[in-house]
């Protein structure tokens, strides 16, 4: 038989994945490392949600296997606007500085 996982694993898994996430977030400059950071957190979030799930009766357990499709969701319009902002901006900003020529 195999050895059925216990929902308290699940819990410190996530946890260790949201540290994570939020030290990449706030300890990096770069804005991909930062969105990555993020991204890491949510699914840490989504993988708590269905570690929850996991301990209640198998009728109540679907809004905790339906909030991290919403969450999903969120996490994929996040990146749809976050990475082409992130790489536009900065590229528009180095375009309007003036420049200067060193004689």
């Amino acid at each position: 038989t195999l050895m059925e996982l216990q929902p308290i694993f699940i819990q410190i898994l996530a946890l260790a994945i949201f540290a994570i996430g939020l030290m990449v977030a706030i300890s990096r400059r770069n804005m991909f490392f930062v969105l990555m950071g993020i991204e890491l957190a949510l699914n840490a979030v989504n993988l708590s949600f269905v570690g929850f799930a996991k301990t209640l009766p198998a009728d109540m357990s679907i809004a905790g296997q339906v909030v991290p499709l919403f969450a999903i969701a969120v996490a994929a319009a996040e990146a749809c606007v976050g990475l082409p902002w992130s790489s536009c901006c900065p590229a528009k900003r180095r375009a309007s500085m003036p420049i200067t020529i060193r004689t």
